[in-house]
This record gives structure tokens, sequence and C-alpha cells, in this order.
């Protein structure tokens, strides 16, 4: 099983998946630090809306979560997490959250 991001056309219902983890390496390397670090929308990301008021707080919360990881993770895995997460990072950023509904699942 795996957590994908679904970045949806508002206008045309299509919607491009991006892998942003599978669930075991969630439950491993990505949910305890953002537990610890009390980073509530990491934690619900097997199923999370990413909503227009709470962007900011989420590109915030990735970071710190990024961060973390940068610092922690062992070294075997931690740059396929770090290029998960400036994946996610830099479709969040970029993405018009007028045109598109992006989620996690």
């Amino acid at each position: 099983m795996a957590i994908d991001l679904c970045k949806t056309n508002r206008k045309s219902g299509e919607p491009t998946f991006t892998p942003v983890c599978a669930a075991n390496t969630f439950v491993t390397y990505w949910l305890p630090p953002a537990k610890e670090l009390g980073l509530q929308m990491i934690e619900c990301l097997p199923a999370l809306v990413i909503r227009q008021e709470f962007k900011d707080q989420f590109i915030e919360e990735i970071s710190q979560l990024r961060n973390w990881i940068d610092l922690h993770a062992p070294v075997g895995i931690r740059e396929s997490i770090l290029e998960s997460i400036d994946r996610v990072m830099d479709i969040v950023s970029s993405t018009s959250l007028d045109e598109y509904e992006l989620s996690t699942g």
C-alpha cells in the first residue's frame, strides 16, 4: 500500500497521481517525527485534503518534517525520503487550489 498525492483539475475532474511513500515508510519514518513535532497535517497524510486556508500550514509542516528527516533519518533511506518530500513541497507550492484540488491517500 502507498500514499499518493492526487492533483485533480477542478474543471475536467482529471486526476494526476504522484507517489509520496509506501505505507510502511510513512509509519516508520514520517509518523514518529510528525507526532514528536506536533505536525497535525502530516499525521493525517493517509487521508488529507489540502485546502487553501491550510496550504501555508501544510508547507510549513512538511518543511519541518524535511529538516528532521535530514538530521535524523538513517543514511540508507534519507535521500529517497527527502526527494519525496521535495516533490510534494514543489507540487503543493506551485499548485493553484482555485484550479486544482490536492489530496492524499
